[in-house]
């Protein structure tokens, strides 16, 4: 059975909040409080891969859900500058 965890999400203005991990993936509001969350898998924080990025639909913001290693277990989810 999966298990949900609560983990960190760091934005870019210095704030923080809290978001949900299971497996090698997390859900997450985003700043802009669109109401339906993102949700994301994991990738490397200095990773190049486009496709692990997630984009909101509102607002532009990105983000990356944070891990050792591509698919792996969340450590935190960044807003990205780009």
């Amino acid at each position: 059975m999966q298990k949900q965890h609560e983990i960190m999400i760091h934005y870019l203005d210095g704030s923080q909040g809290v978001c949900i991990s299971t497996g090698n993936n997390a859900a997450w509001n985003c700043k802009c409080e669109r109401e339906l969350p993102l949700i994301g898998y994991s990738d490397e924080i200095g990773s190049k891969r486009e496709s692990s990025k997630i984009e909101c639909p509102n607002c532009k913001r990105i983000y990356r859900v944070v891990a050792p290693g591509l698919k792996k277990v969340p450590t935190h989810v960044e807003q990205l500058k780009e």
